[in-house]
């Protein structure tokens, strides 16, 4: 693995990463709630998707995926997931869950919490249109100009570094949250969990308008 490529592979997942999205939000609602484990187990989750649309990239297959009989049941999955985490969201925050429960400061998340952030993670990266569109529009031109070694070598050298960007920044969000969480009263809490709520709402209701209106389309 070239020095170019670890650097270029590194700042490639720590960009793809960064943008505040569905994931983001949601490991800041259950950093908040939960620290530093439960942030870490949604973010090792959200890599599944990460590395599965950039392995298909490089493989030449993303473009199938903006194809309708692919891209529609992918919307309608992905606003599913959002509006479930929207939903409760908003109920833990008008329930007034307090995040300083026992079951958080004093035992720490319990092991059915984590495989649960983890899956929710998964979940939400292999239905993320935001990463679908990203891998054929930034990263298909970024493998066209030949940024990267596109030899096996070079190639499995690229995913390999793209994907501890990925972990570098998940790590990196939280330990954030880890550390934020003891900042945050109970009522700024609820108060992020509520606005957490709606961002997904309002995200998932914006894939699953495209998702009616291509299918409409697509009918038609």
């Amino acid at each position: 693995m070239s020095l170019h490529t670890l650097i270029a592979g590194i700042l490639l997942g720590i960009s793809f990463c960064a943008p505040v999205g569905p994931v983001t939000i949601e490991t800041l609602r259950r950093g908040l709630a939960g620290g530093f484990r439960p942030a870490l187990a949604l973010q090792l989750g959200s890599l599944i998707g990460d590395t599965t649309f950039c392995v298909l990239a490089f493989l030449g297959l993303a473009p199938l995926i903006t194809h309708n009989l692919v891209r529609i049941p992918l919307w309608v999955g992905g606003a599913g997931v959002l509006a479930y985490l929207g939903i409760s969201a908003l109920r833990d925050a008008l329930a007034g869950f307090d995040f300083k429960s026992v079951e958080y400061a004093a035992l720490g998340p319990q092991p059915s919490a984590l495989t649960s952030a983890f899956r929710t993670g998964a979940a939400m990266s292999l239905t993320n249109p935001m990463a679908i569109l990203w891998w054929v529009s930034i990263g298909g031109a970024m493998l066209a100009s030949g940024i990267t070694d596109v030899t096996p070598a070079g190639t499995t050298a690229f995913i390999v570094s793209f994907v501890l960007g990925c972990t570098l920044y998940a790590f990196f969000m939280a330990a954030l949250m880890g550390v934020g969480r003891q900042f945050v009263r109970p009522s700024v809490f609820r108060m992020a969990t509520a606005l957490s709520g709606l961002a997904l709402l309002v995200f998932g209701g914006q894939i699953g308008w495209q998702a009616l209106t291509t299918l409409v389309a697509f009918i038609r």
